[in-house]
């Protein structure tokens, strides 16, 4: 991914103003006003156990990621955490100076969204689990969302939000086409982003076909746009393919690192959709193997910051080529160019009202434990 050509031009126009400054060049008008600040793009990458699985990126492109966020965490149907922290990850990627943001999943179901004290239990035990354990912050994962718990989810997002230590990032996985399970109006204030799963257009349980065909993308991405603002919004890359088995709609996982050589011979780029596509047979069965490629990661890329999104957030790490890692370094040039530019350092975008550093913390108004907005 390169430097857009307005970034590049405005860069230009602040060096050359401040050198007109110097020389004694800027007229009447004074010193001219600082750029507006510029928030970086952002990177969270997501982590979690499995075949396949490493962390090698890091050591080489660890500036290009502004948060890892491992599956640390799962929430049992009654509230209970479980903890699944494997502590030589949580080592190395502190060692790399990268911002932990764990994620909190909830295989078993969200019932306890639907009681006002489940829910407080679940937030509170969020907060503490961040707060000991010195995270930047979480992310909630609550697939698929159900939309009976529409309420109860963001009554949920708004006592986290209060309970989390000051200036933590609070990520929220949304799916495209769940739209009914979110209420976007009542947890935007409180989130630092979402984190929009666009991927998965087509995947076990379908007929074969893309993973996430760029333009399937751009439009999910171009209506959440109508519902929430554009920079609290990551878009979903997937860093994988699925494999569909004799014609059936049963696909398996295919890490990009370990697509099969009998795909790769026979393997096609298809522009419409910027993946590659083979059919292949192996061991007498045949596969239809879609996947991404670096092309259709990097339009999306660029697209997102074109688009003004907040950034990218990346299933999984571990999962990638070389020429993705090409495409982390690309952008990992980019961050430190944003991060260079004078007078750019700006609120982290993890900020809160409610949150300032020094303030007293105080429950909003309309945030009353006897009448709660989102019963």
């Amino acid at each position: 991914m390169r430097i857009t050509r307005a970034g590049a031009m405005g860069a230009a126009l602040l060096l050359s103003l401040v050198w007109m400054g110097g020389c004694g060049f800027a007229g009447s008008a004074g010193t001219p006003k600082p750029p507006k600040p510029q928030r970086p793009f952002r990177v969270l990458a997501f982590w979690a156990t499995g075949s396949n699985v490493t962390l090698s990126p890091l050591n080489v492109h660890k500036q290009a990621i502004s948060a890892v966020v491992p599956l640390f965490y799962a929430i049992a149907g009654t509230g209970a955490i479980k903890d699944k922290v494997v502590p030589s990850v949580l080592r190395q990627v502190r060692s790399d100076g990268i911002p932990v943001v764990p994620s909190f999943t909830a295989p078993m179901g969200q019932a306890f969204l639907g009681s006002i004290p489940s829910r407080l239990l679940v937030a509170r035990h969020i907060a503490s689990i961040v707060r000991t354990q010195h995270y930047q912050g979480v992310n909630i994962d609550f697939e698929p969302a159900r939309p009976r718990y529409r309420a109860g989810l963001a009554a949920f997002i708004v006592d986290l939000r209060d309970l989390l230590p000051p200036r933590s990032q609070l990520y929220l996985d949304t799916i495209p086409g769940d739209s009914a399970a979110y209420n976007y109006r009542a947890m935007t204030p409180e989130v630092t982003g979402y984190d929009f799963m666009t991927y998965d257009e087509h995947d076990d349980g379908s007929v074969a076909g893309p993973v996430a065909a760029t333009s399937w993308v751009l439009a999910k991405v171009n209506r959440l746009k109508t519902l929430v603002p554009a920079n609290k919004i990551l878009m979903g890359i997937a860093f994988y393919g699925y494999d569909w088995l004799n014609g059936t709609t049963h696909a398996v996982t295919i890490s990009l690192n370990h697509i099969p050589a009998e795909a790769l011979k026979v393997a096609r780029y298809d522009p419409s959709t910027e993946e590659m596509h083979a059919r292949y047979t192996l061991g007498g069965v045949s596969h239809d193997l879609w996947w991404e490629t670096p092309q259709g990661i990097n339009a999306k890329v660029r697209a997102a910051e074109t688009m003004g999104l907040q950034g990218v957030a990346v299933w999984r790490l571990g999962y990638q080529t070389t020429g993705l890692t090409t495409i982390l370094g690309a952008i990992q040039t980019q961050r430190a160019h944003s991060l260079k530019v004078p007078h750019a350092r700006t609120a982290p975008s993890n900020s809160h009202p409610a949150r300032k550093t020094g303030a007293r913390l105080r429950p909003h108004p309309s945030r009353s434990r006897r009448s709660h907005p989102y019963p």
